[in-house]
């Protein structure tokens, strides 16, 4: 029998706030779960009781709730507060709710209850929070509740138990309580069947949290281990229908956590065989990974049985990757031998394999020799000297956190000042690898705040104190700032060295954290781990950026990069190509791909229309004449134009109108309801000839099936045939219609109907609001400011929101964005712009719609189109959308064989201006000049010379028309001479920076000789260095045509000089100072200043300037001085949290970081301190000695900007701090 003593007290103990809402439910919920005889007769539990948030969620998968002072009083007033002596939450963790927690938490830890009362405790979670929000189809839900309870409310046991109870034997009872293995006998005893209980397990375990895709830390597969042994224990009697009652994400983890365990691994042969041909590609190749790591012995049986009856697209991964292992061919005979599928792609892998090989330049990759050269790590001095650093850092450490009175803060000086020189001595051996002792100091330590800042203790130092750790971590190495910086094989060399393997944790930091150039040789001495990223598709973009870099491919990986270049993801196919552009078999082998799936077809004509080689036509030609499907069949027709050849038998009408009938018998999809197929225009082909509307249908739908924005290849072919101007026309309709499909909105009835309701929740909130806030002063002042805004005016407010709200969306009709490949590429560009400016969607819906519309920029072509491509590539609010744009003029420039620069050079929009500057207007009559100021404003006279504000109307005697397309032309020239006034500063600023150089001939003709940008050139000064080297000349180009020094003499500028914007940290302080007398003598506004920012002093290895940090001041302050130089919020961190502003320098790859203590969004008057200056390169950070010496100068112009702002304004003047960020759990300023 139980005794039921300590478990009545515990049940009572775990179940107490509910005396919060009354005695006897508490009373009958005790009874209930020790004494009840029927499980379905649970307690009543009054309505509005508020039982699940005083419980904090039982049963759930879900955070602490957020109680208010009444509710927590009245748990307080119920008995619930830490025991005396104990240290109670951690600081950020609300009290009453961490300590309700805790009290189940004992219960679980000690409570000796009967199957059977667990069982009743369990459904009893449920009557109190609801149904568990993870559980799975076939496990009971009461089994759900109690495990997920269990937990979400390990970590806090703590706080109930007794001090010196060490958290190690704590968790190591809370394992064997709640094993699988104890759980089965809990289920058995309860009446589950004994054939049953694997799959529950299973499913128990590994269920998933219905959390809107977030992965809680909580749920039971990471709370209590050992579900790895239970399933390699009974390998054989999982069920495939429990694997697919599993989702796809649950299923991966589970081969992940076989594979972190490799001896259970081992056990589990027929349930990592199940989900190596899993229905979902990333199960496959989680499962695939793990097997490659297990002797073939342990699995070939299994997954030879799998293999022999998997469907065929369910092979790809296992075959490909059995092909290229030694154990794997042997497997694959067996296979064959019973699976037509797998035969077929074994022959198709095989002879594609030999292909490749055959011609490969070298069966090696990379030899040592030919990877540069990396600092070694073991290379260091002794660590004695750490001794008295550490020992000052310490004291100094200790001294600051005298006065804190947070919990965690008074432990880590409680922790620090135990630190004896002993310590330190026995810190300093194991740093030497003099001593094998253990450090005895946990991860959790203080001291490791100190250890791994100490400028004295190297890398190979710190990764032996990690390895004699109580609790080793690579992490801690691996994202402090000393391993940031280093080469990956300084660091694997530093943690072999120490004894540290080199795990998953290393290999993900290496991937994720470093540019291609820094991981192509480390990647050059692990084909291995190479080859094991190429598998997963997400992560194959890594490994292809870094092979780009290779001198020599590999031949082991070349098959996977020839998979991934006909391959379904974009990115890869296109990188993959680039790799294989120059092997002598790519065209062959995008040649055998021609007759592979719908997709892969796609994939090889864009890859031939790329290669461009004629010798592929044939191919091409014999691939035409049985392709059916509409993408293929367009990449088909392209790839043949792109290799010279003529396809006008392919494009005749004839042809065109007998697949527009065949198209038209399916269908057209349900998104394209809205369109009205009546209102197309009218098309004519070139030789004046109607088209008929059957064929202009067609070409409507198949754009919409396509969902590809950019009417690049196809579309062009399509479109040249018509007219010019009916396919401009044509583009033009179909934009005007999807943008009004995108952006129509709701009626004014509606709009006010719904501004009414919304009105009147938001003023209830705010009252609701208001009576419930009692403290602290600053948050009660505001709720009554809230509070006091009229009903109106919160009605008028949710009015404005309404009338600009889109209700509707035609992103799923983005393809037809490809017909304005051939429209006028200024109106395709103003309406953008336009578009750009209208979308307001509440949760940003339109970024999709920007991105498929930036993709139409680019396929146009148009210099108006690319003008506005460019400029949202160097600026955008939403940053995914600059990043897209971005990556679009890269790919415009490298279809037209030039860099991102010169692409941007060479496409500047002109306003219609003639070379010499003169904007020429005629009305027939009369004739009208525009000529450029310096700032590029556009002033207007007529023949006589007078000067004129705006152009006149036109006489009797003269073309309205003349005279109105006189007007659009100025109109055109104003609005690009303001655009290059606004974009061209930038990227001249930028090009300053970053050391951007042209040659003589280049600087001549696309800035000098540009009409805009010609007269921006005369507001800065450049330098020349002479062809051959020699010293450099300053210069600037005046109206006449000259180009003038310092001193007025005239400088020579040959075709082979070398060009670059001059700055003042490249020119001696007399040099400086000489032009700074020229720009005045001859009133020059400079473009941008030149001449003040130096480059501050920046110690060796230093990771940042922190010349102005510390210094105090408000966000709002802080927010005008850096957006007023260019700068914008970081990214978030923690709800509306953020650390920094940033500065992006896109053609250079660099992002400058003004980093400060912290506040939220939006900003206000919460006071803060400046930090400091750094540079990061994507994830990466940047010393500052590695950045260009000019952009470093101008950026620490920028911190000095900010800092004096700060000084400017002093916080003590201004009002209460009202900051929110005590709010922030355990959040320490930055």
């Amino acid at each position: 029998m139980t005794d039921t003593t300590p478990a009545r007290e515990l049940v009572a103990r775990a179940l107490l706030p509910l005396l919060a809402v009354s005695d006897d439910l508490h009373a009958s919920a005790v009874a209930y779960v020790l004494d009840s005889t029927d499980p379905q007769t649970l307690p009543h539990i009054p309505a509005q009781s508020d039982v699940r948030r005083l419980l904090n969620n039982p049963g759930r998968i879900e955070p602490d709730v957020q109680l208010d002072a009444q509710m927590r009083r009245r748990l307080h007033a119920a008995g619930i507060s830490a025991p005396e002596g104990q240290a109670g939450p951690e600081p950020g963790e609300p009290e009453e709710e961490s300590l309700v927690r805790s009290l189940r938490a004992v219960l679980y830890l000690r409570g000796p209850l009967a199957p059977e009362q667990w069982e009743r405790f369990g459904r009893l979670l449920i009557a109190l929070g609801g149904a568990p929000n993870r559980c799975a189809a076939g496990v009971p839900e009461w089994l759900c509740a109690l495990l997920n309870d269990v937990a979400v409310t390990a970590a806090y046991a703590r706080y109930m138990l007794p001090p010196g109870e060490g958290e190690k034997k704590r968790a190591q009872e809370l394992r064997e309580r709640w094993s699988p293995t104890a759980v089965v006998a809990l289920l058995e005893a309860t009446g589950a069947a004994a054939e049953q209980v694997p799959a529950v397990i299973l499913l128990t375990w590994m269920a998933e949290a219905n959390s809107g895709g977030y992965i809680s830390a909580d749920e039971p597969k990471y709370c209590l281990p050992g579900i790895e042994d239970y399933l390699a224990a009974h390998d054989g009697q999982i069920p495939a229908d429990a694997l697919t009652a599993l989702p796809a994400r649950a299923r991966a983890d589970i081969a992940k956590r076989l594979g972190a365990h490799p001896q259970a691994a081992a056990g589990c042969p027929r349930l990592l065989a199940m989900v190596a041909v899993d229905s979902a590609a990333t199960v496959r190749r989680a499962a695939i990974a793990v097997l490659d790591e297990l002797p073939a012995q342990a699995w070939d049986t299994a997954l030879v049985e799998q293999l022999a009856v998997a469907r065929a697209p369910h092979l790809k991964e296992a075959v490909t990757w059995l092909a290229s292992t030694p154990a794997g061919q042997r497997i694959l005979e067996e296979v064959v031998a019973v699976n037509p599928a797998a035969a077929r792609l074994v022959g198709s892998l095989t002879e594609r394999r030999d292909m490749l090989l055959a011609k490969a330049e070298s069966d090696r990759g990379p030899d040592v020799s030919d990877l540069p050269p990396f600092d070694s790590a073991l290379d260091v001095p002794s660590a004695a000297s750490a001794k008295a650093v550490l020992r000052r850092r310490i004291a100094a450490r200790i001294q600051e956190l005298t006065d804190a009175d947070a919990l965690y803060l008074k432990s880590q000086r409680h922790e620090l000042e135990k630190i004896t020189d002993d310590i330190l001595d026995r810190i300093v051996a194991i740093a030497d690898g003099a001593s094998d002792e253990p450090l005895g100091i946990s991860g959790g330590h203080a001291i490791w705040d100190e250890l791994l800042t100490c400028p004295e203790l190297r890398l190979l130092h710190l990764c032996r104190l990690q390895a004699h750790a109580d609790d080793p971590s690579v992490m801690r190495l691996l994202y402090g700032d000393v391993a940031r910086r280093l080469d990956p094989r300084t660091v694997e060399q530093a943690l072999l060295e120490a004894g540290i393997p080199i795990g998953t944790d290393f290999v993900q930091w290496v991937w994720q954290w470093h540019d291609p150039e820094q991981i192509w040789a480390w990647a050059g001495t692990h084909p291995d781990l190479v080859s094991e990223r190429l598998r997963d598709t997400s992560d194959a973009v890594d490994a292809l950026r870094a092979l780009e870099l290779f001198p020599v491919v590999p031949a082991q990986l070349l098959p996977a990069v020839a998979d991934a270049a006909v391959g379904s993801a974009v990115t890869n196919r296109r990188l993959a190509q680039r790799i294989l552009r120059a092997h002598p078999g790519a065209r062959e082998l995008a040649e055998r791909s021609l007759t592979g799936t719908a997709s892969t077809r796609e994939a090889a004509a864009q890859w031939l229309a790329d290669l461009a080689d004629p010798a592929a036509i044939p191919a091409l030609r014999r691939a035409a004449a049985k392709e059916r499907t509409p993408a293929a069949r367009a990449a088909i027709l392209h790839a043949l134009v792109a290799c010279g050849e003529d396809a006008g038998d392919l494009l005749s009408p004839e042809v065109l109108g007998a697949e527009a009938a065949k198209g038209l018998r399916s269908k057209p999809p349900a998104s394209l309801d809205w369109f009205d197929f009546d209102a197309l225009p009218p098309l004519r082909w070139r030789d004046g000839g109607a088209v008929t509307p059957e064929i202009v249908r067609w070409w409507v739908i198949m754009a919409d099936k396509l969902k590809d924005p950019s009417g690049r290849g196809l579309w062009e072919l399509y479109l040249d045939r018509l007219e010019p101007a009916d396919a401009a026309a044509l583009g033009s309709h179909i934009l005007q219609a999807w943008i009004a499909r995108d952006t129509r909105g709701l009626s004014e009835d509606e709009c006010r109907t719904r501004a009414q309701t919304a009105g009147r929740q938001e003023y209830d909130a705010c009252q609701r609001y208001l009576a419930r806030t009692k403290e602290p002063e600053w948050l009660v002042e505001r709720a009554r400011q809230e509070a006091a805004v009229p009903l109106e005016e919160h009605v008028a407010r949710a009015l404005r929101h309404y009338r600009g709200l889109f209700v509707g969306s035609a992103i799923a009709d983005k393809g037809l964005l490809a017909l304005t490949v051939r429209m006028d590429g200024t109106e395709l560009a103003d309406a953008v712009s336009a578009y750009m400016r209208q979308a307001q969607r509440p949760q940003g819906g339109h970024r999709a719609q920007l991105a498929a519309l930036l993709a139409a920029l680019a396929a146009n072509g148009h210099p108006d189109a690319l003008a506005l491509l460019q400029a949202t590539a160097s600026r955008h609010k939403m940053r995914t959308i600059q990043k897209t744009a971005v990556g679009l003029v890269e790919q415009v420039a490298q279809w037209r064989g030039w860099s991102a620069e010169e692409l941007a050079d060479r496409t500047v929009p002109t306003g219609g201006l003639d070379p010499d500057g003169l904007l020429r207007l005629s009305y027939g009559e009369r004739e009208f000049t525009g000529r450029l100021t310096p700032d590029l404003r556009i002033v207007l006279t007529d023949s006589s010379g007078k000067t004129l504000k705006t152009l006149p109307e036109a006489r009797a005697s003269e073309s309205s028309l003349k005279a109105n397309e006189a007007k659009k032309q100025l109109r055109t020239a104003r609005k690009d001479a303001k655009a290059v006034l606004t974009l061209q500063s930038a990227r001249l600023y930028e090009a300053m920076c970053g050391g951007r150089t042209w040659t003589g001939a280049d600087w001549r003709t696309l800035l000098r000789g540009h009409p805009l940008v010609g007269l921006l050139v005369t507001r800065l000064v450049w330098l020349m260095t002479p062809a051959g080297g020699g010293e450099q000349v300053a210069f600037r180009p005046v109206e006449d045509g000259a180009l003038l020094d310092a001193d007025d003499g005239v400088v020579e500028l040959s075709d082979e000089a070398v060009i670059r914007l001059a700055h003042g940290t490249l020119m001696g302080s007399r040099e400086v100072a000489a032009w700074r007398d020229h720009l005045a003598d001859y009133q020059v506004d400079p473009l941008f200043d030149q001449l003040t920012a130096t480059a501050p002093q920046v110690e060796t290895g230093a990771s940042r300037v922190d010349d102005f940090s510390g210094r105090p001041t408000t966000a709002l302050v802080l927010r005008r001085a850096a957006t007023g130089r260019g700068y914008r919020h970081g990214q978030t961190v923690s709800g509306p949290w953020f650390v920094d502003y940033t500065k992006d320098f896109t053609s250079l790859g660099l992002t400058a970081v003004l980093g400060f203590s912290g506040a939220d969004l939006p900003e206000g008057e919460t006071r803060c301190t400046l930090g400091g200056l750094s540079f990061r390169r994507g994830h990466r950070e940047t010393l500052p000695a590695e950045v260009p010496p000019v952009l470093l100068a101008e950026c620490h112009a920028d911190y000095r900007a900010v800092a004096d702002a700060a000084a400017d304004a002093d916080p003590s003047r201004r009002g209460n701090e009202n900051s929110r960020h005590s709010e922030h759990s355990g959040k320490a300023p930055a």
